[in-house]
């Protein structure tokens, strides 16, 4: 494991300068003999009275555990429901959690799911945002979507949201505004978020009238969700293959052909994923107001939220490191001049709209694993990791071929104020990991967030 500190005039050159030349804690954890991860979740709704998450498990290499539950925790990283999942190898298992969501208005907005193979040990951390859809003022049910990872005091808002606040404070400058009323009238579609962020930044709300500055973390992927299926079959073979959320993706080609005529398969994956921490400022009053939510099971409680009367006043710079993480490995196997596979991974990761720090390429057989961290100041910042991937194989008079790309990513931002006029919550968080290289290297991104980032460079303590 390394350690510095940023607060060194030199390091803080290293720094901007581009990639650490130190080793890491994770250099050299992932195997060299990599298969998919042995588990995937690929949906999740509130459905039938319940959490309902879907899980796909690998029938490659790697074999599944004896045994696996599913455990949600609420946001102060409480177990709010357990299920133990039945394993189907190359199927999807359906997970109901019922009471998964108990009130999050105590507990936290921001939870994550967690399966556990038999020793207790994670192998899928999926964050989500829990939120409310309403029908009118008073009356809302909860809605659920796939979320990124922070410390508790960070409030997660959508790219939706963050759009509709940025017009209200255009619109209404440095004058009094009821948010929830605000995004109500204007973007109704918007009102359950408005009124879960409202409530949140009440919380925090030090003293009334007050100029304070608070953390927000927003999130960005591009294929949104939980991702597709690009899997299909054809007479030459199959493609098996998932792409997204964001930029994860795993695509695994086989072929066997007969006869003369060449025939294959080819397969394109590509997509983004971002993170944002901003420092958001305001002036506030807040007002109790009783909203009556329905729970998945169809009964009632009352949520006693927090409105804010907010004026937008000038808030303080902050300082943001980053750190990001671009893996991927490319296999192919052939047997020329009868068959052809090809493949490739083309990995990038950026702050703001910077140039990239990290980019990379793999073709054929090759891999890579490097890592980077950044500095930028200001009210906001983002980190970005985009990557595309391509495979494709042909052959003909018996021969068979194999082509497969898989790749990896972790990235996260500390922020921290200094020396502000008006009052602040100190230190903001965000981070961000993905793979399909398998166990060892889901470990190794956890490892490299968790302790050679947040743990090494700042002493602070966090579970991705």
């Amino acid at each position: 494991m390394f350690t510095f500190s940023l607060r060194s005039p030199f390091l803080r050159s290293l720094v901007l300068g581009g990639l650490m030349v130190a080793s890491p804690a994770w250099a050299g954890d992932a195997e060299e003999g990599e298969s998919g991860p042995s588990a995937s979740i690929v949906d999740m709704a509130l459905e039938n009275g319940a959490l309902t998450v879907r899980i796909l498990w690998n029938d490659e290499k790697e074999m599944p555990p004896a045994s696996a539950k599913l455990l949600s925790y609420d946001g102060q990283e409480n177990v709010l429901a357990a299920q133990e999942v039945e394993l189907k190898p190359g199927q999807v298992s359906e997970v109901k959690l019922f009471g998964a969501l108990a009130k999050p208005w105590e507990t936290g907005w921001a939870q994550k799911l967690v399966l556990r193979d038999s020793r207790g040990e994670a192998m899928v951390v999926q964050p989500y945002d829990v939120s409310l859809d309403c029908q009118s003022e008073d009356e809302c049910g909860f809605a659920v979507s796939p979320g990124v990872g922070s410390t508790p005091d960070v409030v997660h808002v959508s790219a939706e949201l963050t759009e509709a606040l940025d017009a209200i404070k255009a619109k209404t400058g440095g004058e009094d505004v009821d948010l929830v009323k605000a995004v109500s009238e204007s973007f109704p579609n918007l009102r359950g978020e408005a009124l879960v962020y409202a409530d949140q930044m009440a919380q925090r709300v030090a003293v009334p009238i007050k100029c304070y500055c608070r953390w927000t973390a927003t999130k960005g992927k591009t294929p949104s969700g939980l991702g597709y299926n690009m899997s299909n079959r054809n007479p030459a073979g199959y493609l098996s293959g998932w792409n997204g959320p964001g930029a994860k993706h795993q695509m695994t080609i086989g072929i066997t052909v007969a006869g003369s005529t060449p025939q294959g398969q080819f397969g394109v994956a590509s997509g983004s994923s971002t993170v944002g921490l901003s420092v958001t400022c305001s002036k506030d009053l807040a007002y109790a107001r009783d909203i009556k939510v329905r729970f998945p099971d169809n009964s009632e409680q009352i949520f006693p939220s927090r409105g804010l009367i907010s004026s937008f006043c000038t808030g303080c710079p902050a300082e943001f490191t980053h750190f990001g993480r671009i893996s991927a490995r490319t296999y192919v196997r052939d047997a020329q001049p009868n068959s052809f596979a090809y493949a490739s991974e083309h990995g990038t990761w950026r702050v703001n709209t910077n140039a990239p720090t990290l980019d990379q390429y793999a073709t054929w057989n090759a891999s890579f694993d490097k890592a980077g961290t950044d500095l930028s100041w200001g009210a906001s910042s983002t980190n970005r990791v985009d990557f595309s991937g391509q495979v494709s194989a042909q052959g003909m008079n018996y021969a068979s071929a194999v082509a497969e790309a898989r790749n990896s990513y972790a990235q996260a931002i500390y922020g921290e104020v200094y020396d502000c006029p008006a009052g602040y919550d100190r230190v903001g968080t965000v981070w961000d990991y993905a793979t399909t290289q398998g166990t060892p290297q889901f470990n190794s991104l956890r490892n490299s967030i968790r302790y050679d980032f947040y743990l090494a460079y700042w002493n602070l303590s966090v579970n991705p």
